[in-house]
């Protein structure tokens, strides 16, 4: 009797398991399906002066800036890399098979990374609040499109003999 539980709890458990593949592909999905509040906790990461580090961005503003961001009655008391929006607007997400990535596409972007990146703080992710948020946000559809995909699998497999 032992033995047929035994076999019956491997099967079950080799069941419920999918590759590495479909789980990549899975995230992936919910990447994309949540890409859009990935951007929004970017940006306000940004707006809140940020790095994905959850650090503050530096170097400061030049007295210039300041004085121009001033007259446009935006912060100065944080570098926000926020002048007309397009930087921002220009964030999007990438996919990739073990995780993602984001950047963006204004043409200042190489400039901004140059000036404001090293290899301790970069621009573009997750603080650790927000990872915590993404992790959340993400959990029902990653768990709901990966027992869609076990179903289909129990549903293509033989019976068990045991």
């Amino acid at each position: 009797m032992n033995k047929m539980i035994s076999l019956l709890r491997k099967h079950i458990l080799n069941a419920l398991r999918l590759p590495k593949s479909e789980m990549n592909t899975i995230a992936q999905e919910v990447v994309r399906f949540h890409q859009d509040d990935l951007i929004e906790m970017n940006q306000q990461q940004l707006a809140a002066g940020q790095y994905a580090s959850g650090e503050p961005i530096t170097p400061a503003y030049a007295p210039y800036t300041v004085k121009v961001k001033r007259e446009k009655g935006q912060p100065t008391d944080r570098v926000t890399l926020h002048d007309t929006g397009a930087f921002y607007e220009s964030i999007y997400v990438g996919a990739q098979k073990s995780g993602y990535y984001m950047y963006a596409s204004d043409i200042k972007t190489k400039e901004l990374e140059e000036k404001y990146t090293d290899s301790d703080s970069i621009l573009f992710g997750l603080n650790q609040r927000n990872m915590e948020r993404f992790r959340q946000l993400s959990l029902s559809l990653f768990t709901q499109k990966y027992y869609e995909r076990i179903r289909r699998q129990l549903q293509n497999s033989q019976p068990v003999r045991v």
